[in-house]
């Protein structure tokens, strides 16, 4: 599967879209940094809200992976084949979403597979599992 190049925005306004997102505009937010608004469906009254910041925030994209039921499977094969890339090419993401080399990885199932890929797993950062959750919905190939 080739590396497709996805600006950061256009992942979190994907994963945004579906999570029933939509109307995004960009505004300051109170510390002057600019902050990404949207409208969603169980809002009320209809004002525009910040968008979770699912790149870099377990808990937004936890939430976002509990909506995956049916294709549960396929994510965790993605994210397993993206967390594998990534260790393999002696890359892994910081908390905060850069890309940077990594330590040889220490398993403490050195011989068990399914182990080590439930590590893999378990340990992937906030924007290994956006990929993975794109790929899965196939807005990301």
């Amino acid at each position: 599967m080739g590396c497709v190049q996805v600006s950061p925005e256009a992942q979190l306004i994907a994963v945004s879209e579906a999570r029933g997102w939509y109307g995004f505009s960009h505004e300051k937010g109170p510390d002057g940094q600019e902050v990404l608004l949207g409208l969603g469906e169980t809002f009320e009254p209809r004002r525009k809200e910040p968008v979770p910041d699912y790149l870099h925030d377990l808990n937004a994209i936890h939430e976002a992976e509990k909506l995956l039921s049916e294709q549960y499977d396929t994510y965790r094969a993605h994210l397993t084949e993206i967390c594998l890339r990534d260790w393999a090419e002696g890359r892994h993401y910081t908390q905060h979403g850069e890309s940077a080399t990594a330590a040889p990885c220490v398993s403490p199932y050195p011989w068990n597979v399914e182990g080590r890929m439930t590590e893999f797993r378990e340990s992937a950062k906030a924007g290994q599992r956006v990929e993975a959750y794109l790929r899965t919905l196939k807005v990301w190939s």
